[in-house]
């Protein structure tokens, strides 16, 4: 019986009829994962762009004003407003840092939440 037990096993190992469909459920976990993390950052370089284009132009808004003879409280409104209408992939407003020197240069940073919700 020890005899008959073992050749059934090494013809068991052996066997490679059915090893397509073993080695595809293997697969689709990790291809699933990697095309998940691949859409999550495709979806994070888009939001960095559009955060990106609205910054430059309220940096330009504020730029603006301050040209016109705004002073930096003005152009820090012009900065918020023009950047309130952008939201985050959580729906909220990104958090904008906006500097003005003394010789009216305008420096604007934003960061915003960029993950599905």
């Amino acid at each position: 019986m020890s005899n008959q037990l073992t050749k059934s096993i090494r013809r068991f190992v052996s066997e490679d009829s059915g090893n397509m469909a073993m080695m595809c459920a293997v697969v689709v976990v990790p291809l699933l994962a990697a095309a998940g993390a691949g859409l999550d950052y495709a979806h994070s370089l888009k939001v960095q762009a559009q955060l990106q284009e609205s910054v430059d132009a309220a940096a330009l808004a504020g730029a603006g004003v301050m040209r016109n003879g705004g002073n930096s409280s003005a152009a820090q409104t012009a900065v918020n407003n023009f950047l309130a209408t952008f939201k985050g992939a959580d729906g909220n407003a990104p958090v904008v840092t906006t500097v003005i020197d003394a010789a009216g240069t305008v420096k604007v940073t934003a960061n915003v939440r960029a993950s599905y919700v």
